[in-house]
């Protein structure tokens, strides 16, 4: 990056979804940032991240939303059990979350 007579790089250290999601904007204003982990993996990770509304909101913003939605599991609501019995479901429009995207993504990593 160039201000005037002065180069600086743009490093995000994380890459957690917050640090990448701050990738996707600098990259969609044209800028290209340096991501740095501590971690290169690990045996207890997830294998899938779910995106929540208002990570969707930024990923729609950035045109990006339709992809993701293909490429994912859309997941309405949440089953909560107690010693494998369903105790009771939470669908997540009645939330009112104040948002379009009234659901959680869930994508492979």
């Amino acid at each position: 990056m160039n201000y005037g007579d002065q180069q600086s790089e743009l490093i995000i250290v994380g890459a957690n979804p917050s640090g990448l999601i701050l990738a996707a904007q600098l990259l969609s204003n044209g800028l290209q940032p340096i991501i740095i982990d501590s971690k290169s993996s690990s045996p207890k990770i997830s294998p899938s991240i779910s995106l929540q509304p208002r990570t969707l909101e930024i990923f729609n913003q950035l045109g990006i939303f339709e992809e993701l939605l293909e490429q994912s599991v859309l997941c309405k609501g949440l089953n909560i059990q107690m010693e494998k019995e369903a105790i009771e479901y939470m669908n997540y429009a009645d939330l009112n979350l104040h948002t379009e995207f009234p659901f959680v993504l869930n994508i492979s990593q």
